[in-house]
C-alpha cells in the first residue's frame, strides 16, 4: 500500500495530463518488469528479504500508477447515459475479483 500512498496524487494528475491509455500501458510494464523480474530472481535462488520488498514495491508501484488512468478511462469506454451503471460495474468486478484471490490464498 505505500506505493498507493506515495503516488496516487502523481498518478491522478499524469492520467489527467497525458494519454491516458499510454499511461496505464507504461504502468502496467512496470509492474510487469518487476514481477518478471521476481520471478527471475526466485528461480535463481537469488532472493533475499531486501530483494522481494524492492521488487514488490515496484509491482506495487506500476498498479498504483495504473488505478487511476483505468478509472479515469471509464468515461471513454461507455456512452454518458451508462456511464453510472458503468462505474458501478467496474468497483463490483474488482471487489469480486478481489474476494476469490483471498479465498483462493486462504485455500492454499
Amino acid at each position: 500500500m505505500l506505493p498507493t500512498m506515495l503516488f496516487s496524487l502523481v498518478a491522478g494528475a499524469l492520467a489527467d495530463v497525458y494519454d491516458r491509455r499510454k499511461v496505464a500501458l507504461c504502468a502496467l510494464c512496470l509492474a510487469f518488469a518487476g514481477a518478471f523480474m521476481l520471478v527471475l530472481v526466485s528461480y535463481c535462488h537469488l532472493m533475499k528479504p531486501p530483494m522481494l520488498l524492492l521488487l514488490c514495491f515496484v509491482i506495487g508501484s506500476g498498479q498504483a500508477l495504473f488505478g487511476p488512468a483505468w478509472q479515469s478511462s471509464v468515461s471513454e469506454q461507455v456512452p454518458p447515459d451508462a456511464l453510472a451503471n458503468a462505474v458501478g460495474l467496474n468497483s463490483v468486478s474488482y471487489n469480486i475479483a478481489r474476494s476469490f484471490v483471498r479465498r483462493s490464498a486462504a485455500w492454499w
